[in-house]
This record gives C-alpha cells, sequence and structure tokens, in this order.
C-alpha cells in the first residue's frame, strides 16, 4: 500500500515543477501505482472482514474514499 501510495505523492510533487515529460513520466507511475494500491486495499479489506462484516467496511471504506 505505501508504494502504491508513494505514485499518487511524485505525481502531485511534479506539479511543483511543471514540465511535460515529468507530467508523462509520472502519470505512468500513478497508473502502475494504483493499480498496486487498488489491490493491496481490496485484498486488505477482504482479509479483515468476515461473511458478517464485509458490506460494513465495505461502505466506510467507500464512504471514506468519497470525502
Amino acid at each position: 500500500m505505501f508504494i502504491g501510495a508513494s505514485a499518487y505523492f511524485f505525481y502531485v510533487l511534479s506539479f511543483l515543477s511543471p514540465m511535460i515529460w515529468s507530467f508523462y513520466l509520472t502519470s505512468v507511475l500513478l497508473g502502475v501505482g494504483a493499480a498496486i494500491l487498488w489491490t493491496a486495499e481490496g485484498a486488505y479489506l477482504a482479509a479483515n472482514s468476515d461473511e458478517h462484516t464485509t458490506s460494513r467496511n465495505t461502505g466506510v471504506f467507500w464512504a471514506l474514499f468519497q470525502c
């Protein structure tokens, strides 16, 4: 999850010194990092939920994500 979240950090960091090549590079890295992050979040959610708490935990996750 840390590696995937780091991609978002580098993407935002690329706006401090805007250059075309840095936007393309960090966009590609963000695509890879987002795939890693979403997969890790799903695995974490599945590992820490049972059949009674899955819908609640998924709802909490989406509510926080939308904020």
